[in-house]
């Protein structure tokens, strides 16, 4: 018999005691996710195969396969619908019994322990269990001596996922149609991989921003700032006959004031942009303080370009910003 149908029959009887590969009874929330699971349209599709698949009890099944950017389908031909499903992200390798394949996807992929004591232990098993294991080693040798080995293909996935760690087994119409599906899944399963990861590290970055962020001192020290700003505000409006020459120059007291309220502005900018990055984007946009916050912090950033805003649009602006200590007051407590 050759070697890759011996660990392909021998992986799957190992994953099966190891309780990932298949299990007897499916849950009742899988049942129910795959239940309401329907097919998404074509123009989403991208690529579609009949094929046959191993069921538990050691039938081949035909099965539709389709798959989009991010799920394989699994349809049954008698009435459409859709009986499983395999995220992409998920699959830890796919591999064929193709020859050419072969030679690329090693056999230490699939790690396969044959030892005496791995056969010893398949006795401790129950009836059905030894069934579905020697009804699969059976089907495989079958597909191997009927010339049909080299188009089956194999999808294993992770133990933690949507599909418990459960290894697929599909039958082609011939080696070059398994040959070009295990090719073609392994390269959108990478980079589903990829794409599932880069969003897995900006999340992960997301929410330590936001324990910064939504913590007990950031929050006060956003407060201090507030009002902060709105005690050299009031200055400011004390000393307004002070903070220029008749000329229009800028007096000493009059530029350090607005350095001050350019600093202000600057960190209150900063603040804002923690905080869209820490909740992006619904819950940011749903907040309405965070609607407030970024017209007074865009009017003030504007007031330190080159638009001239009136007056009394800039002294409303600084008013403003100690309304926004009252956004912090549900943090604060």
């Amino acid at each position: 018999t050759p070697p890759f149908i011996l660990l392909m029959a021998s992986q799957s009887i190992m994953a099966l005691r190891m309780g990932h590969s298949f299990s007897l009874k499916r849950s009742d929330s899988t049942d129910q996710i795959l239940k309401n699971t329907e097919l998404p349209p074509e123009k989403d599709w991208e690529a579609d195969h009949s094929l046959s698949m191993l069921m538990l009890d050691g039938t081949w099944q035909p099965r539709k396969m389709v798959w989009t950017n991010t799920l394989i389908y699994f349809v049954r031909t008698a009435d459409k619908a859709v009986v499983d499903t395999i995220p992409l992200n998920e699959i830890v390798f796919v591999a064929s019994t193709s020859k050419t394949l072969q030679r690329k996807r090693t056999v230490s992929k699939i790690s396969i322990n044959l030892s005496a004591d791995n056969t010893s232990s398949m006795r401790d098993f129950g009836k059905k269990t030894r069934d579905i294991e020697s009804s699969m080693l059976s089907k495989l040798q079958r597909a191997e001596s009927g010339g049909q080995c080299d188009s089956i293909i194999q999808i294993k996935t992770i133990p933690e996922g949507f599909n418990s760690g459960r290894t697929y087994h599909l039958q082609a119409d011939s080696e070059e149609q398994s040959s070009a599906i295990a090719s073609q899944l392994e390269k959108i399963s990478m980079e589903a991989k990829q794409q599932a990861e880069a969003k897995s590290r900006f999340q992960k970055s997301q929410e330590r921003v936001k324990a910064i962020y939504c913590s007990l001192p950031f929050q006060t020290t956003i407060a201090i700032l507030i009002i902060s700003n709105f005690i050299i505000n009031a200055a400011e409006a004390q000393l307004a006959g002070a903070m220029s020459t008749p000329d229009g120059q800028l007096t000493a007291a009059g530029a350090a004031l607005e350095g001050i309220d350019a600093t202000f502005t600057a960190l209150f900018a900063a603040e804002l942009a923690v905080n869209a990055y820490a909740h992006w984007y619904r819950a940011f946009a749903a907040d309405g303080w965070n609607a407030f916050d970024v017209c007074v912090v865009s009017l003030s950033l504007a007031a330190l370009g080159p638009v001239a805003l009136p007056a009394s649009v800039l002294r409303s602006v600084r008013a403003f910003r100690v309304v926004r200590f009252f956004g912090r007051v549900g943090a604060l407590r």
